[in-house]
């Protein structure tokens, strides 16, 4: 379930007898709007620029923004071991959020048309655990069959440490 392409190199350790079976950041396409949005407004300060120049000093700020907020939507790194599913976030200040497979009660696949159409989605995980009871996995490729991956990972988990869930009506 590895993609070499997104695979990242900045997942923590795993404790001993876990593996890590995928690891990821969201894609890239979850910048494209400020990108966008930040080429637009870099080529009307330049063209502005060129009839009054003060107009050019507006670019760097333009440019530091585009390049932060990028940064900023590329920092999940996502990992999925053969006990936990673990989110880390953050540039300066570092926050982990991780559930133990065998918490997980449910998941689905939340996929736009753009989406749909490059082959991303965002995988929504809920559990029953206290500090993490829900965890988006934003804008991953291939995710249904990530889903599946996770889903079936929570099942061998559940097995290997005799727990069942009990629904109560």
């Amino acid at each position: 379930m590895t993609d070499a392409s997104h695979t990242e190199s900045t997942a923590t350790t795993p404790h001993a007898g876990e593996q890590i079976v995928w690891t990821a950041r969201p894609s890239a396409w979850v910048a494209g709007g400020v990108i966008a949005g930040g080429t637009l407004a870099l080529a009307a300060v330049v063209v502005a620029g060129i009839f009054f120049w003060p107009l050019f000093f507006l670019a760097a700020p333009i440019v530091i923004a585009v390049i932060v907020t990028v940064a900023i939507q590329r920092s999940p790194v996502y990992t999925l071991t053969t006990q936990r599913l673990r989110v880390r976030t953050g540039l300066i200040v570092k926050h982990e959020a991780e559930v133990e497979l065998y918490r997980v009660t449910d998941s689905r696949v939340v996929q736009t048309f753009f989406q749909r159409i490059i082959g991303i989605g965002t995988i929504v995980v809920v559990s029953n655990d206290s500090f993490s009871p829900r965890l988006d996995l934003r804008a991953v490729p291939r995710a249904f069959a990530l889903r599946e991956e996770i889903r079936n990972r929570v099942e061998s988990r559940r097995i290997s440490r005799g727990v069942r869930e009990v629904e109560m009506q």
